[in-house]
């Protein structure tokens, strides 16, 4: 996982599950990143899974 880039910001709103309104509309825009995230750390994981024997 260490060659995939991703911003700490992005990574603590995934994590954080917040739903305050402030809070919401930062969660919302960046809601494309996260779903960029949680894809390349799929991929990271198939890739794992895959090279296992």
């Amino acid at each position: 996982m260490a060659s995939v880039r991703l911003r700490s910001d992005v990574i603590e709103m995934q994590l954080a599950h917040v739903q305050e309104s402030q809070v919401r509309t930062t969660y919302n825009c960046a809601l494309d990143e996260r779903r960029d995230m949680m894809q390349k750390y799929a991929d990271y994981l198939d890739s794992l899974k895959n090279n296992v024997r």
